[in-house]
């Protein structure tokens, strides 16, 4: 069976941490493993790149 693709959808993301910012991330991460496709869209903090690829997900 085909794997999903997913399309998380965020305020915030590491390199901010705080609860929502990090269970995004965990499960992110933890979908990724599994072997899904994972896009994370969120907003661009100061001094970050505009996209990157980070654990098999798209940032």
């Amino acid at each position: 069976m085909k794997k999903p693709n997913i399309c998380m959808l965020t305020n915030l993301f590491p390199p901010v941490f705080g609860g929502a910012e990090i269970y995004a991330s965990e499960l992110s991460k933890t979908l990724a493993k599994d072997g899904n496709k994972v896009m994370v869209l969120t907003r661009r903090v100061h001094n970050t790149e505009s996209h990157e690829n980070m654990n098999h997900m798209k940032i």
